[in-house]
């Protein structure tokens, strides 16, 4: 059986006293780095989809509602939560770009303390801090708080998913499976992808419930009426957002109608050939019927598409022109290109660190789908759309807390090592 948490030998879960008063020392000092890093960058401009979420929360505070930001004209071109709280915000006299990218910071902070309990949840409290340590530093996780983007806040959702999810495999429980769905819910209107990880996550979740007293499964009454609580709420969750679309755009929109310009900018000659082969081009962005006109694109190239979808996801693992996708993300972020560039390169030194923590959970006989299936998420979200770091961000979470995971199994043994060497310096070392 796969099992996790509170069975783990006490070996494999360090415990650390004080470990939320070192977990708040952590979270403070990511809040600096990030507060210091926007402050030091003001001067420069919001790009790309942060200038939209600004503008757009400006217009929902003036009563202008949901508007594309480049032509004025109503549009639910990405899914509203992000834009909500920016307006939030905006009412409370934070209109300017470094008010809102103060309140980011603060956000992201609160992924750090996440991020922490979330390591804790996987492999104990020293594992906690390592993934809280890991995740104030990374370039890949503050980014995005100066660029005012929704991954601000889908970071902070998925470390508490992730946290959830392992508290939920360890005692199953209906309000666990009501805050799952909520968060799952959340996620989805915060970044239209993660609609993916309901069926992905919270399924086999319940599928696989067990009692945490005999290890048997839960009865399947109760975890049929798990399921179905969970696929009521997240349809009266979303039902507000998909009537309002349908109210003036005189069709439902569940999440956003931005796939069309999207699959439309990343099916045309600019994006199958050359050097932003993976990418995407807005210049192929012109006409209706985007997604058709896309379709009927890779068709005629079918041959293609297999180099452009590898084209793609080597973008977003950083494997397909990493430097020339680094220029890319900070020429429409706005961003200092050094600052991306230290992201690719922190992100490398996880990657093994992170196929290392995969392996540990395992022989631990820990569950690892729960973090897999956001990585999973962003290749299937790069794979039908175009390659971009920001995708990777849904993978970002789950990385660092599995590098986490095998920097305490590493300190874990070392320490044990030296251990034996110091109470018998003579004695032969037992067999591994």
């Amino acid at each position: 059986m796969t099992v996790s948490g509170p069975v783990l030998r006490a070996a494999d879960r360090r415990v650390v006293h004080g470990f939320f008063w070192w977990l708040a020392l952590i979270v403070a000092g990511g809040l600096v780095l990030r507060v210091g890093y926007v402050w030091h960058e003001q001067s420069r401009l919001v790009g790309g989809d942060g200038f939209a979420y600004h503008q757009q929360a400006s217009a929902l505070v003036d009563g202008k509602g949901f508007i594309n930001p480049l032509n004025g004209q109503r549009s639910a071109l990405h899914p509203p939560l992000w834009a909500l709280l920016l307006a939030l915000v905006a009412l409370l006299h934070g209109t300017s770009w470094l008010d809102q990218q103060l309140f980011a910071s603060a956000i992201g902070a609160l992924t750090v303390g996440l991020v922490g309990v979330a390591g804790r949840r996987v492999a104990g409290d020293r594992a906690g801090l390592i993934a809280a340590g890991l995740a104030a530093i990374y370039a890949g996780l503050w980014v995005y708080e100066r660029a005012l983007l929704s991954e601000v806040l889908l970071l902070a959702l998925i470390a508490a998913t992730i946290a959830l999810a392992y508290a939920f495999r360890d005692r199953p429980t209906t309000i666990k499976v009501v805050a799952l769905a909520v968060l799952g819910t959340l996620m989805a209107l915060t970044r239209s992808e993660q609609a993916l990880v309901v069926p992905m996550l919270l399924v086999p979740l319940i599928v696989g419930a067990r009692s945490p007293e005999t290890g048997m499964r839960i009865a399947g009454r109760q975890r049929v009426i798990w399921g179905a609580l969970g696929m009521i709420l997240i349809i009266v969750l979303l039902m507000p957002w998909t009537l309002y679309t349908n109210s003036w755009l005189g069709r439902p929109v569940v999440l956003s109608d931005g796939f069309d310009n999207a699959s439309r900018a990343a099916n045309c000659d600019q994006a199958y050939w050359g050097r932003n082969t993976g990418s995407y081009d807005n210049s192929c962005n012109v006409g209706p019927d985007g997604a058709t006109r896309a379709r009927d694109y890779a068709l005629d190239h079918i041959g293609r598409v297999p180099i452009v979808i590898l084209a793609r996801e080597g973008r977003v693992w950083g494997f397909w022109a990493p430097l020339q996708q680094v220029q890319h993300d900070s020429g429409w972020q706005r961003t200092t290109p050094a600052v991306n560039r230290l992201g690719l390169f922190e992100y490398w030194a996880l990657v093994p660190l992170a196929a290392l923590g995969v392996v540990v959970l395992r022989r631990r006989r820990v569950a690892v789908y729960p973090l897999l299936v956001f990585v999973l998420v962003a290749a299937l979200a790069a794979a039908v759309t175009f390659g971009e770091t920001r995708y990777r961000a849904t993978a970002e979470v789950p990385i660092v807390v599995l590098a986490a995971v095998a920097l305490d199994a590493l300190i874990g043994r070392l320490t044990r090592h030296r251990t034996v060497i110091r109470r018998a310096p003579d004695a032969p070392l037992p067999a591994p």
